[in-house]
């Protein structure tokens, strides 16, 4: 008899650690999404940023890797917040509009950027950089 009021306490022990445990949580919610303005004003930022980079450094590509490396591991935030807004056709319209409030600003970046990395363009450590930038989808 003993055994059977053992068991009893013990299946009571263990639904009661089960429960404090977090057996019955609620599933935890999905975190609000990140603000579009906010996205696409880090998006800015970085690509003045690689370009100041890759102006910067066009004489010492080793430093042109490390700094292109260390920016792309930090846009890779605000690129994963664009491609999750991507899958929403408000937010992706959203952000679409915020990214075109640059397009003044940032008009001839891309092409002052590829003039500055073709300086670095046979180092294999800047290649090798270039291809892990993060891409933002298209709109």
């Amino acid at each position: 008899m003993s055994g059977t009021v053992g068991g009893t306490v013990g299946l009571a022990l263990a639904c009661l650690l089960a429960g404090a445990c977090g057996g019955s949580r609620p599933a935890p919610r999905r975190p609000a999404p990140p603000d579009p303005k906010l996205v696409a004003q880090d998006l800015h930022r970085a690509m003045n940023e690689m370009a100041a980079i890759a102006s910067r450094r066009r004489a010492d590509c080793a430093r042109m890797e490390l700094e292109l490396r260390e920016l792309f591991g930090r846009m890779r935030v605000s690129v994963d917040h664009a491609k999750r807004m991507a899958e929403d056709p408000a937010l992706a319209k959203q952000l679409t509009a915020e990214l075109r409030a640059y397009d003044d600003a940032d008009r001839g970046l891309s092409d002052a950027i590829f003039a500055d990395l073709v300086a670095c363009k046979d180092h294999r450590g800047v290649q090798d950089a270039m291809a892990t930038m993060p891409i933002v989808p298209a709109p």
